[in-house]
């Protein structure tokens, strides 16, 4: 099988595959303010957030598919200076995830309507408070160009 050999500063942190997977992957994201001219994102309250994600989704031919994770929490954090290593590796076996979640088509749906939700709730404050300070700006622009 196919699997994904994850090193961080040196350290295994995990040896990903199995033999029901059909997708497979290691990334890591920066999120926030990364740079002096960047805005900071719904994250950027928290300050810059690295992390490591490893996983993959396991479809077997009989049964139902999984999301598996091989890193605690769905990721691990990470720091400036890391440097983290993936290596493609043809294995007869690899570390067991740390979690196996099952993703029903109920599931999924689930989970994309609490993303839209938390990414709603993560703007709605700053987007309303826009829309009213455009619609005050525009009133008092009429008022001065009215005759």
């Amino acid at each position: 099988m196919i699997a994904l050999e994850v090193k961080v500063n040196g350290k295994k942190v995990a040896l990903a595959g199995a033999e029901s997977l059909s997708s497979l992957s290691a990334f890591v994201n920066a999120f926030g303010k990364l740079g002096k001219s960047s805005r900071s994102s719904s994250r950027g309250a928290r300050g810059v957030e690295l992390f490591l994600h490893v996983g993959g989704l396991a479809s077997p031919e009989k049964g139902g598919s999984r999301h598996l994770r091989w890193t605690r929490g769905p990721v691990r954090a990470l720091a400036i200076g890391d440097e983290v290593g993936v290596r493609i590796v043809r294995v007869k076996s690899a570390d067991p995830p740390k979690s196996a979640r099952s993703l029903s088509h109920v599931d999924h749906e689930r989970a994309n309507w609490e993303h839209a939700k938390k990414a709603y709730l993560a703007g709605k404050e700053k987007f309303e408070t826009e829309t009213r300070d455009e619609k005050a700006k525009t009133k008092r622009v009429m008022r001065k160009s009215a005759p």
